[in-house]
């Protein structure tokens, strides 16, 4: 009795001995499972981490149509990142694929590859910006000569070869560029406002068979000759019947293009000058736009007022005085100029 319960006991405990092994087999597989995922999350912390390579204050250009796949490749050869694959996944969730913009970027301190991905979705470019502002009327030569007081590698003598032919179409606004800036992309960006904030009016001049190029130059002559919008429109009048009739257009605006000198300053000699932009020596518009207008002075040129003047003046504090016939404009001059 007692040899047969030992030998059930022993004949149950043999049934028992598999399940342990199974156990033990599912703890390592468990163990060895945790093991791999350790190694993963270690691997994946490591990759989006911050390279040890990465020297402070590296400046980054991002070239014009870059795609995703060469500014990650390049911001992974500079140290800004240490695995260009990350930087990819990082960039698609944000949903930014297409939206890094161009330029330089300055990477002062270390970040990682989540941090940086999600600055150049933003187009966080870490340099100051500079907040330039370029009034109507300002020629190219004016322009330049702000952009090499703000911008420190602004190239002058380049930016003046690469608008050769451009005066008038560079539009005057406020700009915010970054201190880096170069000519090549302030000049994109003045060339590309002007094509925007211009559509409209081309588009409307087309239809209705104007010139935009002789609208430009009248807009230019508009910004130096009248103040407001009201005395834009009138002397585009006077300056559109004057043509008409075959009358000298005889403004003084193109001798400050030509030799920086305002209406009170000109003498007989200037008056006198054999230049295609003498309007008092040569009828009709100057050659080229004396400056780049802004929108008033091209709407004032497209939609010139209706009246009956013929000759206009201003005074010492830029009131406009207007006359029907030369005998009122000489009375003007005599009331308010002399």
């Amino acid at each position: 009795m007692e040899q047969k319960e030992f030998q059930t006991i022993l004949g149950g405990g043999n049934r028992e001995i598999p399940l342990m092994n199974k156990r033990r087999s599912s703890l390592r597989a468990f163990l060895f499972l945790l093991v791999i995922l350790s190694l993963g999350v270690g691997y994946i912390f490591y990759e989006i981490s911050s390279p040890r390579e990465f020297i402070p204050n590296t400046f980054v250009l991002i070239p014009d149509g870059a795609t995703l796949g060469k500014i990650a490749a390049q911001l992974e050869e500079r140290h800004i990142i240490r695995s260009a694959l990350f930087f990819n996944v990082a960039v698609a969730h944000l949903g930014k694929e297409k939206d890094i913009a161009s330029g330089m970027y300055l990477f002062k301190e270390a970040a990682d590859v989540l941090a940086v991905a999600n600055r150049m979705a933003k187009s966080d470019h870490g340099i100051e910006t500079k907040k330039i502002t370029l009034p109507e009327g300002f020629s190219i030569k004016d322009m330049s000569d702000t952009f090499s007081r703000e911008l420190p590698n602004f190239d002058r003598t380049q930016f003046l070869v690469d608008t050769a032919g451009k005066e008038g179409y560079l539009f005057p606004d406020t700009y915010f560029f970054l201190s880096t800036a170069t000519s090549g992309p302030v000049l994109d960006a003045l060339t590309d406002n002007f094509t925007k904030k211009t559509a409209e009016l081309l588009t409307e001049a087309t239809t209705a068979k104007q010139k935009w190029s002789d609208l430009i130059i009248m807009a230019s002559l508009l910004e130096g000759e009248a103040q407001t919008a009201t005395d834009r429109r009138i002397v585009a009048q006077v300056l559109w019947k004057r043509i008409g009739i075959g009358m000298r257009l005889g403004v003084d605006a193109p001798f400050v293009y030509t030799f920086g000198k305002g209406s009170r300053e000109l003498t007989q000699s200037d008056l006198a000058s054999d230049s295609p932009y003498n309007t008092y020596r040569y009828a009709g518009l100057p050659p080229t736009p004396i400056g780049n207008p802004g929108i008033d002075a091209i709407v004032a040129a497209m939609h010139p007022a209706t009246t009956t003047y013929l000759y206009y003046l201003s005074d010492k504090q830029g009131n406009m005085h207007y006359a029907k016939t030369f005998e009122e404009h000489k009375l003007n001059k005599t009331k308010f100029v002399y």
